[in-house]
């Protein structure tokens, strides 16, 4: 049986995904691999980058000896669905963005989890010590699963996703009832949809959100709701900072070096000094700076012990440096749910242990 990488070089190979992943990915391969052409089911364009756009289940294609690489990366996408479809109009080769990535030339350079550089999967005292943590065999199974996806570069090693409308407030998870709900992260007020949606009732909201065209979502779904509420236009950090942003991205806006703008950072033990109670529940999504959220938040959840959602899927060791370090912090109950597709919206929870 021949190998990916054999594969590549006898076979014409078609990118399944016009979108900013699949040029990107097509700019770095080209001249090393013989791709044929771009296929996209919704593009509005019939080239990209000098390459045809060719839509597989309208147009006539020779399908025999291809190889489809499926350069879509995406929460909502079901990687499964389109093999099958590809499958059934002829294209026989069909892999995912996932086991394709370690063939490409630039390592060490992390999207999301996804990253060419395993060391920290070499670490097994502390995946041990987190799989110890959690509390029920669905979030044992889903760190294990999500362990072996990564060390294999498998798709189909990843958990199915649970219903992305019950995250942060999943129905089997023993949440404890909150007056604060504290957002790191609150993008455009989605999670405000879900708290109204599902009738969870608090008093006062939180929220921080640094991206100016989200700030102005979610202070209109503060008006919407008629909700009590304080608003951050600010990032979470470690520290009081000033740190570079790549803003108006909706929810990829992020924290990085190569950000064309400035955002004001700060530390949640600093900004929410006694505003709080212990009947607090705090959520952070706020692209790879979480840990960096936590260290500045690490008094107030020591003198609090508000339960924690946090999300992990947006920097490869998150998975195993953020439950450690909650665990430090206090007394906690542990569960793991995850809410997408390709190892995405993959949600810690840290539940305050009764006393």
């Amino acid at each position: 049986m021949k190998s990916i990488r054999e594969k590549l070089k006898s076979s014409k190979v078609y990118l399944y995904g016009a979108g900013n992943i699949g040029i990107s990915l097509y700019q770095s391969i080209k001249g090393q691999i013989n791709i044929y052409a771009f296929l996209d089911s919704k593009a509005k364009t019939i080239a990209i980058e000098g390459m045809d756009v060719l839509n597989p289940f309208e147009e006539s294609i020779n399908t025999h000896n291809t190889f489809v690489i499926v350069s879509i990366f995406n929460r909502a996408f079901n990687f499964d669905s389109i093999k099958i479809q590809l499958n059934q109009v002829g294209f026989d080769e069909v892999i995912s963005y996932i086991e394709f990535y370690p063939f490409l030339k630039k390592k060490n350079t992390d999207w999301f989890w996804l990253s060419n550089n395993l060391e920290y999967l070499n670490k097994k005292s502390e995946i041990e010590l987190v799989s110890k943590l959690f509390e029920d065999n669905k979030s044992r199974k889903i760190f294990a699963s999500t362990i072996m996806a990564r060390r294999n570069f498998s798709y189909s090693m990843l958990p199915s996703p649970d219903p992305i409308h019950d995250q942060y407030f999943s129905k089997d998870i023993p949440l404890n009832e909150f007056d604060n709900f504290v957002d790191c992260g609150a993008y455009n007020g989605d999670t405000l949809d879900i708290l109204i949606d599902q009738q969870i009732g608090f008093k006062k909201i939180y929220a921080f959100e640094p991206d100016l065209n989200n700030f102005t979502e979610l202070t209109g779904k503060i008006k919407k709701y008629d909700l009590s509420a304080i608003l951050y236009p600010c990032g979470v950090y470690s520290s009081n900072i000033l740190l570079n942003f790549g803003g108006g991205a909706n929810e990829g806006s992020t924290i990085h070096e190569g950000g064309s703008t400035h955002i004001q950072c700060v530390a949640l033990d600093d900004i929410l000094i006694n505003e709080l109670s212990k009947s607090t529940y705090l959520k952070m999504d706020i692209e790879g700076s979480e840990l960096e959220a936590l260290k500045g938040g690490a008094n107030l959840i020591k003198k609090l012990n508000p339960d924690l959602a946090i999300c992990l899927y947006h920097k490869p060791d998150d998975i195993l440096t953020i439950p450690l370090f909650i665990q430090s912090l206090g007394s906690y109950t542990f569960y793991l749910r995850q809410y997408g597709y390709y190892g995405m919206e993959l949600v810690l929870y840290a539940i305050k242990k009764s006393m």
